[in-house]
């Protein structure tokens, strides 16, 4: 066991992969996603966890939210999140761990690892994958039951290609005066390889059309970026345009800058 500091926020986690600890503390793992979190999360807030991984963003959050709910399918990686909460009993209560899959529908499905099994990898789009394994799937109807109507929400969508699927099933969620919803994106992962922009163009604006009104952050590799392009792009109808990383979509505020 030991300690981690990110930003102002400390917390325990296991021995498993002080390396990677050592890049989150350092700021050299995702750090627009903590600049999302600082912005997004506060007192207030419900966090939806999608794909939480071993919980380097569940962690945080769990320290600024009302509650956190983690999803996570990958039993290898959800072992490891429960024992770094287990590590933390001032924040245990505040987050429900889930160890099943967003889908766009309830049941089993099969997942493959990219390498292996814990790896963050995880996903349902992998093809010929040494690795797999059987996961329980939950909806967005689901999820939407467990909150309230009016709850201040944060959505954290990473789930390695199954956004383009899950994404434009998330109107349930998104009828409340406050939520912010940030996807990450992962098109090579989703059209299966090169060449992809004949899939990506329509699956991209698939997912951009589900969120109407809402304002745009593009997530850049080291901070956050105006998103204008994209957005003119839209009004126009002319969607040549493949979401490399992230974007923030926001109801009830302006982009971040």
């Amino acid at each position: 066991m030991h300690s981690v500091t990110i930003r102002d926020i400390s917390f325990q986690v296991n021995d498993a992969r002080p390396g990677f600890w050592r890049q989150a503390e350092n700021g050299n793992w995702e750090k627009p996603t903590y600049d999302i979190l600082d912005a997004c999360v506060d007192e207030d807030t419900v966090c939806l966890d999608f794909g939480a991984w071993v919980g380097p963003t569940v962690l945080y959050e769990a320290h600024r939210a009302r509650k956190v709910i983690a999803f996570e399918p990958d039993p290898a990686a959800a072992d490891e999140l429960e024992a770094n909460l287990a590590l933390n009993p001032q924040i245990r209560d505040k987050v429900t761990v889930l160890r099943k899959a967003v889908w766009t529908q309830s049941g089993s499905r099969k997942m493959a690892a990219k390498t292996a099994p814990g790896d963050s990898m995880s996903s349902f789009v992998h093809k010929d994958a040494s690795v797999t394994f059987d996961v329980d799937c939950i909806s967005v109807e689901e999820i939407a039951a467990m909150i309230g109507p009016n709850d201040k929400l944060f959505i954290k969508m990473d789930i390695e290609g199954a956004e383009y699927d899950v994404a434009p099933m998330l109107a349930p969620l998104l009828q409340r005066e406050r939520v912010d919803c940030f996807v990450s994106f992962h098109p090579r992962f989703a059209a299966g390889g090169h060449p992809r922009f004949h899939k990506t163009f329509a699956m991209t604006r698939r997912v951009f059309k589900t969120f109407p009104g809402f304002a745009l952050t593009r997530v850049g590799r080291k901070s956050l970026l105006p998103a204008g392009d994209v957005r003119l792009l839209a009004k126009l109808g002319l969607w040549l345009f493949e979401a490399k990383r992230g974007f923030l979509f926001s109801k009830g505020r302006a982009p971040l800058r």
